[in-house]
């Protein structure tokens, strides 16, 4: 079941996936499955199973933080000390560990500008399980930071495989390991891909960064790590980049793009065709937008984007559709379904077909696509919370699409 796979990754996005985490997800999904198809056998409809199992687990939060408490609890009864010990949570380690450094790649261009309301949000890429450790030591206050100094090499070994050409210098942390820690705690900060690589160290532990929109986390919890995979960022000049490199026009547009666009249409009738053309052509793509229909059935948008520049990236485009789907469902509260005919100008015979459904769609972004969201704040949890993330829009894009 493709579609519930999809489910279950969702509600583990952004989780950190040990091994224990990686037993509980295929777990659910094998429950999941099973109460699928018991839907099934009773009569129910394949969209009514799926509804209905979807709905019997809506969050993963309270079986992890189960999960977690009992591993603690393990890991505690195993590590006890035989007599009690000074608590210490930062202590020399020797050898100091060599320092390691690799190539800084050169800046990116940046030109174009985004609009306040477009900023990216934070990346949520895949998660990394840690690698096992060995003995404890005796206290287990003093595993921490211990633990973090000694798998840095290999951290910074992933990071290099993750991003090629990223540069980090991480100085050895022996006896003046205080020092270091405290330095970096006030000269170095996590980056928003201006292209400056940076370590920084806080009490959630070290996290190592590219510059690119790659970062590795390491803690307690294990190692995290995140790519730029399907990822929409914005520097601090208002430059978009995708996937860490410089987005054409059409992608800017979509950042560009804000609620004030739509939201003298927020309430319109479908059956208004006027107004609904109007809209369309205050959305990104419009100079390639025909046969707006509202006469398809009920509830039912169908327009065509027509000798769309095939200069433009797939991704671009993808992101364009999404959005304005978004946007329609938002402004037009009778619109159940929009489809899109959708040509490139190397291929203008060849046609693509997409089919947005408003149970998909809200589906996707976990909330109800209503008028209220035509506004900053609901921008930006569209924008930031959804649309910037990790293959979001693929993952949207993918739903819809049709043979």
């Amino acid at each position: 079941m493709n579609e519930l796979r999809m489910y279950v990754e969702h509600l583990f996005e952004g989780k950190v996936l040990t091994a224990e985490n990686i037993e509980l997800k295929e777990e659910i999904y094998g429950n999941l499955v099973a109460r699928y198809e018991d839907y099934v056998a009773q009569g129910l409809s394949v969209d009514e199973a799926l509804a209905k199992t979807k709905a019997s687990i809506t969050s993963v939060d309270d079986m992890l933080d189960e999960a977690r408490d009992a591993t603690d609890g393990d890991e505690r009864n195993a590590a006890a000390p035989s007599a009690p010990v000074a608590d210490s949570v930062l202590q020399p380690v020797a050898p100091a560990a060599p320092t390691v450094q690799m190539a800084v790649p050169g800046p990116v261009p940046s030109t174009g500008a985004a609009r306040a309301d477009g900023a990216a949000g934070a990346a949520g890429g895949p998660q990394v399980p840690g690698p096992a450790i060995g003995a404890a030591p005796v206290n287990p206050a003093r595993r921490r930071w211990p633990l973090v100094v000694g798998i840095v090499a290999a951290v910074l070994v992933l990071l290099a495989a993750v991003s090629c050409g990223m540069g980090l210098v991480v100085e050895g942390i022996g006896d003046a390991q205080e020092d270091y820690i405290e330095d970096a705690r006030q000269s170095t900060a996590r980056t928003d891909g201006s292209g400056s690589p940076s370590v920084s160290v806080d009490n959630d532990g070290l996290h190592l960064d590219d510059g690119e929109g790659n970062s590795v986390d390491i803690g307690t919890g294990g190692i995290s790590a995140t790519t730029r995979d399907g990822e929409i960022t914005i520097d601090g000049k208002g430059t978009v980049y995708l996937e860490g490199d410089l987005a054409d026009e059409l992608l800017t547009s979509v950042v560009n793009a804000g609620y004030a666009d739509v939201e003298p249409y927020v309430g319109a009738k479908l059956s208004d065709a006027a107004q609904v053309e109007q809209l369309v052509t205050a959305l990104p793509m419009a100079d390639w937008a025909h046969g707006v229909d509202v006469t398809k059935g009920d509830g039912v948008l169908s327009l065509a984007y027509e000798s769309v520049p095939h200069s433009y990236d797939g991704d671009s485009i993808d992101a364009a559709l999404v959005y304005n789907a978004t946007a329609l469902m938002c402004t037009i509260p009778e619109v159940n379904e929009v489809q899109m005919l959708v040509s490139e100008s190397d291929e203008p015979y060849e046609k693509d077909y997409y089919v947005f459904t408003r149970e998909m769609l809200e589906g996707q972004y976990g909330i109800e696509l209503t008028g209220d969201l035509v506004n900053a704040d609901g921008w930006r949890t569209i924008k930031n919370d959804h649309l910037y993330k990790h293959d979001f829009i693929d993952h949207t894009k993918d739903r819809a699409e049709r043979s």
